[in-house]
């Protein structure tokens, strides 16, 4: 399904502008333009300006790759994928963690313009049917099917806002089967000819450390899980953070409180936030270093050239700012489809009333008066306690505020009378666990009294898990987490019984 650009509107419309805009209806800007490259070109290009310098370093493998380097071995991929029967067009299938082999592979497929196939590893080999994995936490996986100009181009504008020079070094530990390690990872440093470092195959917090430390890394890359590992690390560690600038965090929601750690106990003053889908490249909304702390630290930034996104009721109208509705984009990033799937695609990818077509994230949001998003979380997600909307971001970012609280997740639990109530499973810092009262009344010291979790569930007690159910970037997979806290309160209920 092909996914045209709003047209002459991105040219007449620029989301930066100061005028006033009473309907939730953004532009990017039109400036710089798109590349209308290959990825054999670009590969060249950065081959020959960047030749000497390190693109790829991976030091659980002792491999320093230099553009140049780089450049060869993908050459040499591409001749051996032919030489093998490869033909035009035809997947190529990625199933490994993190290492230069996956760097060589992806590029050397692009060469010969086949579309890599990127595989969770761990996937089952049930879900070995699928194009790129797509994490999401409501059910099965979808296949996205993303095409080089997507994100080659989506890439490139996450490396601007990021302002990365061939001086950065960057440091990605997500994963390359996800957009995150991919996409705002290795493109967005590799069109910057930025240097990008892979700690480990798949996350260690300590390998993770170390190579911010020893390869001086000047951007650092993560989901909210992986920051706060590191942060939990730091405190009985030697390493001391002191050339990180800039990083993004990103794929599930980024507490202001995170943001303020990052800041005081890492010592980077310019962390971003981004926020987008893989079925948009990834990156829709992202901060700027220019940006006041309060917008980098409470929103998801404006959204990038060429890119619109708009916000709307259950009817797909369009709604004033400042109101709550389901978060749709548009532009070049969006996917040609879900592979195999047309009729999840058509549900999700609808055209307006001129033709443009618009991506349904079933995310919840609004936008402020100056064209920030600002994401209030996922509408499958949202808490319906006895009629009344309950964000459960929003007391989440608060009860990760409290300083027993390590890692929260709230979700909306089965009752026969308001048909939902708000319940939590907590994570403890060591030695500092508060009482089940005490969290409720710091809910309620900001917050309405009705979003003060009913029902707690303590990480490693009894018949609670010692950690949460994520997908293999970070996210916590909200079906199987309700599930669990469901059963628990059946088993509560029995016992009670007896």
């Amino acid at each position: 399904m092909a996914s045209p650009e709003p047209r002459e509107q991105f040219k007449a419309q620029s989301l930066h502008n100061d005028h006033k805009n009473e309907d939730s209806l953004v532009y990017g800007p039109s400036m710089p333009p798109l590349w209308k490259k290959t990825l054999t070109e670009i590969i060249k290009e950065q081959a020959t300006k960047y030749a000497e310098r390190e693109a790829v370093i991976v030091p659980w493998q002792s491999a320093r790759l230099t553009y140049a380097r780089l450049g060869e071995r993908s050459a040499l991929v591409a001749k051996a994928l032919l030489d093998t029967g490869v033909k035009r067009g035809e997947c190529v299938g990625i199933m490994a963690g993190n290492c230069y082999q996956y760097i060589e592979i992806f590029l050397g497929a692009g060469r010969i313009g086949s579309p890599a196939a990127v595989f969770n590893n761990t996937f089952s080999p049930q879900e070995l049917d699928t194009m790129i994995a797509r994490t999401g936490t409501t059910g099965l996986p979808k296949a996205a099917a993303l095409t080089y100009d997507n994100i080659i181009n989506n890439g490139r504008y996450v490396g601007f806002a990021m302002q990365l020079t061939e001086n950065d070094v960057v440091c990605c530990p997500c994963p390359l089967f996800h957009c995150f390690g991919l996409v705002i990872g290795f493109l967005a440093s590799f069109c910057s000819g930025s240097k990008i470092v892979f700690p480990s195959p798949t996350f260690d917090v300590n390998s993770t450390l170390n190579a911010v430390v020893n390869e001086k890394a000047t951007a650092l890359l993560g989901v909210p899980t992986m920051f706060l590992s590191m942060l939990e690390a730091l405190k009985n560690s030697s390493h001391r953070i002191e050339t990180v600038r800039t990083g993004v965090a990103a794929a599930s929601p980024v507490p202001p409180s995170l943001m303020s750690r990052l800041e005081r106990e890492m010592n980077i003053p310019n962390m971003l936030i981004a926020y987008g889908m893989t079925e948009t490249s990834p990156v829709t909304f992202i901060t700027s270093p220019k940006d006041s702390r309060d917008k980098r630290f409470t929103t998801v930034g404006r959204v990038l050239p060429h890119t619109a996104a708009k916000i709307v009721d259950a009817d797909g109208k369009t709604l004033p700012r400042g109101a709550r509705g389901e978060i749709c984009t548009s532009g070049f990033a969006l996917q040609k489809g879900y592979w195999r799937e047309e009729a999840q695609t058509e549900e999700v990818m609808r055209p307006d009333t001129e033709g443009i077509t618009w991506m349904h994230t079933g995310d919840e949001g609004f936008l402020d008066d100056a064209g920030y998003g600002h994401v209030t979380g996922r509408i499958k997600d949202i808490i319906i306690r006895g009629g009344e909307n309950i964000s459960p971001a929003e007391i989440e970012d608060h009860l990760l505020g409290h300083p027993g609280v390590k890692e929260c997740c709230v979700i909306g639990l089965d009752d026969p009378r308001y048909g939902e109530l708000v319940s939590c499973f907590l994570k403890g810092t060591e030695g500092n666990r508060p009482g089940d009262q005490e969290i409720r009344d710091w809910v309620t010291s900001s917050l309405d009294r009705i979003k003060a979790p009913q029902h707690i569930f303590w990480l490693g007690d009894e018949g609670v898990d010692q950690e949460l159910p994520k997908t293999a970037s970070g996210k916590y997979k909200k079906h199987l987490i309700r599930a669990q806290g469901n059963a628990l309160l059946k088993k509560q209920k029995a016992r009670a019984r007896i």
